[in-house]
């Protein structure tokens, strides 16, 4: 009888599991794009990623434009573009960046979060690793590290260099962070910028 209650038990809590990703998904991929970065001729130099925090403002990595002349983004799994108009605020040290776009209508926005995320929070993370769009993952908040004067939040949810500059949110879809493959060389070294310096750098923007 106790091995029935458990096995329930814990049937109960992977759907439940499911279920809420599934919900996260959906409040977090309408807000969400896809950035192509060009040379002067039009030659595609990389992929990034980034989310909507107003109308057509965007926030990103500073990393994912640097070099760049111009670019665009997509809304994820759309097929309109919207040009890049230029360059509002950015910082090379805490790897952020906030552009404007050509885009105007309505979208979600994802909210900040309340209070820095907890050692061992779950978090989920969207972007689009090697320009696949859409690649949404999971895991948790592994470590809080200090590195060059900043903050960083170290995850176990996967970043690679298409994943730069898309959100990183807990259960609740709030911004916790903002996804960076900017530092290399080891495993699980998966980071995001937390979400106070996005509010820091936004209102700079202003």
């Amino acid at each position: 009888m106790i091995k029935i209650i458990y096995l329930f038990s814990v049937l109960f809590f992977l759907i439940f599991n499911v279920n809420a990703s599934v919900e996260v998904a959906k409040k977090i991929f309408p807000s969400t794009v896809l950035i192509v970065m060009e040379d002067n001729q039009g030659i595609i130099l990389g992929y990034g990623s980034g989310f909507l925090v107003k109308e057509n403002i965007v926030v990103t990595n500073h990393h994912v434009i640097n070099g760049a002349s111009n670019g665009y983004v997509k809304f994820i799994n759309e097929d309109e573009i919207y040009e890049i108009e230029g360059v509002l605020a950015h910082n090379e040290n805490r790897d952020l960046a906030v552009l404007q776009i050509s885009f105007s209508g309505k979208s979600n926005y994802i909210s900040y979060a309340t209070s820095p995320p907890e050692i061992g929070e779950e978090i989920f993370a969207l972007g689009n690793p090697m320009g696949l769009e859409g690649t949404f993952s999971d895991g948790i908040v592994s470590g809080i590290r200090n590195y060059e004067d900043a903050t960083l939040f170290q995850i176990t949810a996967p970043i690679s260099p298409g994943n730069s500059g898309g959100p990183v949110v807990n259960s609740n879809s709030q911004l916790i962070g903002v996804a960076t493959s900017y530092l290399t060389g080891g495993q699980n070294l998966n980071f995001a910028v937390p979400y106070s310096y996005v509010k820091e750098i936004i209102s700079i923007s202003k």
